[in-house]
């Protein structure tokens, strides 16, 4: 399968518009975003349908920029957009899913919440799954500052260790765009806000 990810393109069309171009060459089956789509929910209503246009399946989580529920209703709303913050879609044996929002906490309890969920275990049992989530996971080169601080989520770390994604896609931290790193055998990706192709 071949996926176009991109996040924190922060309400930029000059940004959509070459995401869109290159969806539009590389013909991707799905087209993931890992938040950080506006700035502060500026025109999030006009991103969410650009993303709608590209004429693609697009799943997509919110940012610490994006107010959850503005952004779930909005994309329940759209042919093509979905809303997978402890969410789902499933194509064939891929399941992308994720969670949004945060940024600069270490700890995470929804996520392991959800990483725990009965429903969860049995969706992604005998699947590849591709899982966005918002903030980078703790002590990489994905998380680090200016300062050199680790800001990153522990908890994406042990859901990285526990679940095993074949890949993760994250965002939040500006000067890591197009950076990656494994987790095991996890890769995890800040595919940067013009995005590029992945095979899974």
């Amino acid at each position: 399968m071949k996926i176009y990810a991109c996040t924190d393109m922060h309400s930029d069309f000059n940004i959509l518009r070459k995401i869109k171009q290159n969806v539009k060459r590389l013909n991707p089956d799905f087209v993931v975003c890992a938040g950080d789509y506006t700035n502060f929910d500026k025109n999030v209503e006009k991103v969410l349908s650009f993303f709608n246009s590209m004429g693609k399946p697009v799943a997509i989580i919110h940012g610490n920029h994006e107010e959850e529920g503005l952004s779930e209703k909005i994309c329940s709303k759209l042919k093509n957009v979905y809303f997978v913050h402890q969410g789902f879609v499933e194509l064939g044996e891929v399941i992308i899913c994720g969670y949004g929002g945060g940024g600069f906490n270490y700890e995470y309890p929804e996520l392991t919440a959800f990483q725990e969920h009965p429903k969860f275990k049995k969706l992604i049992k005998g699947k590849k799954l591709v899982f966005l989530n918002h903030a980078p996971p703790y002590g990489t080169e994905l998380d680090k500052l200016p300062n050199k601080r680790h800001c990153g989520s522990k908890t994406l770390v042990r859901f990285i260790k526990k679940v095993k994604p074949i890949i993760v896609f994250t965002g939040h931290i500006h000067p890591h765009f197009g950076k990656e790193v494994k987790i095991g055998d996890t890769r995890v990706v800040n595919p940067g806000p013009e995005g590029r192709l992945f095979i899974v």
